[in-house]
């Protein structure tokens, strides 16, 4: 969508009103690119059939907004959403993301690369962290903030 893109710094997809049947994929989707906001938190916005976040922040980003009723129920993919040393979402918007896999995803055998995000520790943030890895998946973050 956005890779390599140049003279862009923020996208604003908070209106976008994206539908499930037409939106699969964000595999390198603002990867390498300038910039370094992604807002996609209107409660419009279906992700339920997204499959693949793979490569997709990888690059500037430093806050990536999802909404708070997320459904990420068809995600398979999320190896290396971001570089290793990146943190592409707050801690606040990674909470949320944590919160929202572990209320609406059963696959199993999925690695999160999610950078150095941090999560909040104790709480239902760590609680929903702790069943997406007893589900049989890996994340790998910068843990707790």
């Amino acid at each position: 969508m956005f890779y390599l893109s140049d003279g862009i710094t923020s996208v604003d997809g908070s209106g976008w009103a994206m539908s499930a049947n037409g939106f699969k994929t964000m595999r390198g989707a603002f990867r390498d690119s300038e910039i370094t906001s992604v807002d996609l938190s209107d409660t419009n916005n279906d992700f339920s059939a997204l499959i693949s976040m793979q490569d997709a922040a990888r690059g500037n980003i430093t806050s990536f907004a999802w909404p708070s009723n997320a459904d990420f129920s068809s995600l398979t993919t999320a190896t290396n959403f971001c570089l290793a040393s990146h943190q592409p979402m707050t801690t606040a918007q990674y909470d949320n993301f944590l919160t929202r896999i572990d209320a609406t995803n059963s696959n199993t055998g999925v690695t999160y690369s999610m950078g150095s995000c941090t999560y909040t520790g104790g709480g239902a943030v760590a609680t929903a962290r702790a069943n997406i890895v007893a589900a049989g998946n890996t994340i790998i973050d910068g843990g707790i903030a």
